[in-house]
């Protein structure tokens, strides 16, 4: 898959070529949406702002056209945002070379990758927030164990974690997560943060 980068920063440029292993594809304005081809579009927000959000918008919905944004302060709304606007991915621009490598494999995979330590701090602001909601109601279509297991993610906790708490192997658990995305319509953890904190 081809790596594009939008950016306008000499630093960030220099950085990503000394990490990423592939050829890459440097662009300093978004391109027309007419022009976009299948690959991974590494959009440095840092340096071009929020236009990157409109782009990732109208990008949405197009097959093989995967977006993460590289922030230079990561923080847990521009998280969100980037969530929200159909991002595949959300890292420090100058994060190492191994994570860098693990986010483009899951991205080329069709999955997602986030930093842990931003993910936690919307998992606690989603147990915030789940209290005084009616969980059953956000969860009405899961069975009583999925109802458990969508709130141990709220939490925070890792599939190990959940396994452990009700006695149930790993492969179940995430047999358990695949049938709550699709019954709740969603795509992965993050959005299952979401969905619990949007009510």
């Amino acid at each position: 898959m081809s790596l594009i980068v939008f950016t306008t920063s000499a630093s960030f440029k220099k950085y990503i070529s000394g990490v990423m292993t592939e050829d890459i594809e440097f662009k300093s304005v978004l391109t027309h949406l007419d022009s976009v081809s299948a690959g991974i579009y590494f959009l440095h927000i840092s340096s071009l702002g929020s236009d990157c959000f409109k782009w990732l918008k109208q990008l949405d919905g197009r097959a093989m056209c995967r977006a993460v944004l590289c922030s230079d302060k990561p923080n847990v709304a521009e998280m969100l945002e980037s969530v929200r606007g159909g991002a595949k991915g959300y890292c420090h621009s100058y994060m190492q070379m191994p994570h860098y490598q693990q986010l483009q494999r899951l991205v080329e995979n069709g999955q997602s990758w986030f930093p842990p330590n931003l993910l936690e701090q919307t998992f606690e602001l989603a147990h915030r927030a789940l209290n005084g909601v009616d969980v059953d109601v956000l969860l009405e279509p899961l069975t009583n164990r999925e109802k458990d297991v969508a709130i141990a993610v709220s939490k925070g906790l890792t599939n190990k974690k959940i396994a452990a708490q009700f006695k149930i192997t790993e492969p179940t658990v995430k047999r358990h997560l695949s049938n709550i995305f699709k019954k709740l319509q969603l795509v992965d953890r993050v959005a299952l943060v979401l969905h619990l904190k949007s009510s």
